[in-house]
């Protein structure tokens, strides 16, 4: 569960030179969680589990 003052960021990513991307820039941004699942399916699960 996140924090109040926590975003959160789920991407959805199989290309590994892109995730790493995603990573450095969220890296920038206190404050920023970034969560990354491989597949739709399993980022269609996280965002679920998120919202309960």
């Amino acid at each position: 569960m996140p924090r109040a003052d926590e975003a959160v960021v789920l991407h959805v990513e199989d290309n590994p030179a892109n995730l790493v991307l995603v990573q450095e820039i969220v890296l920038r941004h206190p404050g920023t969680r970034l969560i990354t699942a491989p597949s739709a399916r399993l980022g269609l699960d996280l965002a679920r589990g998120a919202s309960t």
